[in-house]
């Protein structure tokens, strides 16, 4: 609500999407990404667990995807399958 009265170069926006069914993050996404393309004098970042399969990059668009984290269990298991080898 602030992004059209505070003028920074950079605006992060973190995990808005996380208690959004499908529908209303396809809208959302939508409805921000057209809000930023018509002010291209900064930059945003969206952080997000969601995944992000709809959004195409384009020119404007870049999307950095991060490797999913490491479990403890994850560990666990590849351990016990290193000592059965």
């Amino acid at each position: 609500a602030l992004w059209s009265i505070v003028e920074c170069p950079i605006l992060f926006l973190d995990e808005f999407d996380v208690f959004m069914d499908q529908i209303n993050r396809t809208m959302a996404m939508d409805l921000i990404l057209s809000a930023v393309k018509d002010k291209l004098n900064g930059q945003y970042v969206f952080l997000t667990p969601q995944e992000m399969g709809a959004i195409n990059p384009d020119q404007y668009v870049k999307m950095f995807k991060m490797p999913d984290p490491k479990r403890a269990i994850d560990m666990v298991s590849t351990n016990q399958e290193n000592e059965e080898n």
